[in-house]
């Protein structure tokens, strides 16, 4: 019976060639779009998945004034690992701030490059993140001071294929630079992770190690991203509700003395691409929303799809109505004709699976260029059996209707020719085209939306002028230190107008802060301000606007106890734009109180990405 379905269908795709294309490019196009989301929604899901113990790790992140910062003091590590029994194992990562990229030498070829992504991290950072290694012991290769783990592919840029293994390099940072012995390699990942790949530092090392053992405090510098393992049978939300009485017993005093109050929470490091964004994120996350609008669109293409296929089938209902009639006459019975229908339905959902891998291979290209993947059709193996499934139940939603109507059929009505529309089937056919018109619309104001808002962000005032800027890096206090000669080099350059520097720039993140107080306030009353230092020509080159007082000037040789304001932190202080030129601002460090006097006011301008809200900002002059 089956091999006779199967003829039946095939003899029927054939002798309808073009109803038969129109139906089978419409499945193989929702199903294109369902396998490429699906590789999307794979790729996107599956961070961090591969941890041994994975499901026993979190990252320990806090809360201050509304505000979720993912990354912890120094001390917290260690604390946790003395006062909870059900902490297995802590490791700390350091991304240093200000730093978005590293110099790094190999001494006999004379070889540099600019690497991105290097982290400081503990000795104990492998036993809590699996890692596969080309060389190296994970379990020993920070055992001594100034050691560094090479991704392959940078091992290959400086190596080749040779074991760099106890090889020495220069890592030039702008404080200084430091040698550090090369001790594992890590194999070249199939799997992804919040930590994007990289080079680990040892952090007992010459550079950053003496500063780092000498933060103490639980209340400043709080950098150190903190991860735990619990030991197995632990709970979690037990353990996180020690957190809060555990850092006020430790950093209660320190806390105080700055005036804030912080809560700490837990977050699954399998959790965190998907499920963080807050402030000081080790790389830019995903976003769990945009997997469910993309695979709401891809479930909406591919109902426009069987929708479709349905109409067209019942459109077609008269010229296979007579078929219908001579089977049910010649004893078919009514289960029979609807597993011949579905089969015929099922065979097209294949071929279009078919045409549908053909277009997979065709687009995934133009697909990796508009996500920022670098996705292949074989990267996640169970995107087949994901196919099968998709393409069965295609199948079988797009026939299931047509199967049951065209087997309804009044076998004596058929044959003499009085086939009536039934009143629920036109109803239901209406309905289905009203449903696919309406998904369509959607669909595609959404995609107008979409562009709209591409236009908007665009054509965005971002407050200063991004155009013509080059930003050199000067990632070595050799090159810091020659910064006044490379200045005056520039300036005899006739096609350049303007030059300048700053421990910032727009676009990058910037976490260095204080906390400001105004004339007549507390530290208790404090508000955080974003900082970065800069010369006197910044916010002319920038093209920042000032909108009262004046900038940083060379005629005015008393500024280092002065900064410039944006339009926030001026109400944020309880000034205003007006009246705030020459009043005072306070902080405090280390139980010294300091003045800093408002000469400017500068006009919001975005310093970070369109997607986060102007912050408080004061600029002031830098030592160079």
């Amino acid at each position: 019976m089956l091999q006779n379905f199967l003829k039946v269908a095939w003899r029927n795709l054939f002798k309808h060639k073009i109803y038969s294309l129109i139906n089978i490019l419409g499945l193989a196009v929702g199903i294109t779009t369902c396998a490429l989301i699906t590789l999307y929604v794979m790729d996107e899901t599956s961070y961090d998945k591969h941890h041994a113990d994975g499901d026993r790790m979190y990252r320990i992140a806090g809360e201050a004034k509304g505000e979720k910062w993912v990354s912890s003091p120094a001390p917290l590590a260690a604390g946790v690992k003395k006062d909870f029994p059900e902490v297995e194992q802590v490791a700390r990562l350091l991304r240093m701030p200000g730093v978005d990229k590293y110099l790094i030498e190999y001494g006999p070829t004379k070889k540099k490059l600019y690497e991105l992504n290097g982290f400081y991290v503990d000795s104990t950072f492998f036993q809590l993140f699996t890692y596969g290694f080309t060389y190296g012991n994970p379990a020993t290769v920070f055992s001594e001071p100034n050691s560094i783990v090479l991704s392959e592919q940078m091992a290959q840029q400086f190596f080749g294929n040779d074991n760099p293994v106890n090889k020495v390099l220069k890592v030039a940072l702008p404080f200084g630079e430091t040698d550090y012995t090369v001790k594992g390699v890590l194999k070249m990942p199939v799997y992804k992770s919040h930590i994007p790949d990289g080079f680990f530092l040892s952090m007992n090392n010459n550079d950053v190690g003496q500063w780092v053992k000498g933060q103490t405090n639980w209340a400043t510098n709080n950098i150190f991203h903190t991860y735990i393992k619990l030991r197995a049978g632990a709970n979690a939300k037990k353990f996180e509700s020690k957190l809060d009485p555990f850092l006020n017993r430790n950093g209660g005093a320190d806390l105080k003395a700055f005036g804030v109050s912080k809560h700490l929470f837990l977050q699954p490091v399998q959790d965190i691409y998907l499920h963080s964004n807050f402030g000081f994120e080790i790389a830019p996350n995903g976003n769990i929303k945009y997997l469910y609008i993309f695979t709401s669109i891809a479930v909406f293409l591919l109902l426009i799809a069987c929708i479709n296929f349905m109409n067209l089938s019942t459109a077609r209902s008269e010229k296979r109505a007579k078929e219908v009639g001579v089977r049910k006459v010649v004893g078919a019975v009514k289960s029979t004709l609807i597993g011949q229908f579905l089969g015929e339905s099922l065979l097209l959902s294949f071929l279009a699976l078919l045409i549908s891998l053909l277009f997979v291979q065709l687009f995934i290209p133009v697909f990796n260029q508009l996500t920022a993947k670098n996705l292949s059709f074989f990267q996640h193996p169970q995107i087949i059996v994901w196919l099968l499934g998709i393409t069965m139940a295609t199948g079988l939603l797009a026939g299931f209707y047509p199967a049951f109507y065209l087997s309804s059929f009044k076998p004596i009505a058929v044959l003499k020719g009085k086939l009536r529309t039934n009143i629920f089937a036109s109803f239901i056919r209406k309905g289905l085209v009203v449903f696919q018109f309406s998904i369509s619309i959607i669909l595609i104001l959404g995609a107008i939306l979409i562009n709209k808002q591409l236009d908007y962000v665009s054509n965005q005032d971002l407050g200063f002028s991004k155009n013509q800027k080059i930003i050199l890096p000067l990632q070595t206090r050799e090159a810091a230190g020659s910064y006044k000669v490379l200045k005056n080099d520039l300036a005899g350059n006739p096609t350049i107008l303007n030059s300048t520097m700053g421990t910032t720039y727009p676009g990058i993140e910037n976490i260095q802060d204080m906390l400001f107080y105004p004339e007549g306030k507390s530290i208790t009353d404090n508000t955080d301000i974003n900082t970065a230092l800069i010369d006197n020509d910044y916010i002319k080159t920038m093209g920042i606007q000032v909108i009262n007082g004046r900038g940083f000037s060379k005629e005015f040789t008393a500024d280092s106890n002065a900064l410039l304001l944006n339009e926030t932190a001026v109400n944020k202080l309880g000034y205003t734009v007006t009246n705030a030129v020459g009043k005072n601002v306070y902080y405090e460090f280390q139980g010294k109180k300091s003045v800093m006097n408002i000469i400017g006011i500068v006009k919001d301008y975005h310093f970070e990405g369109l997607q986060q809200k102007i912050k408080p900002f004061a600029l002031t002059i830098a030592p160079f």
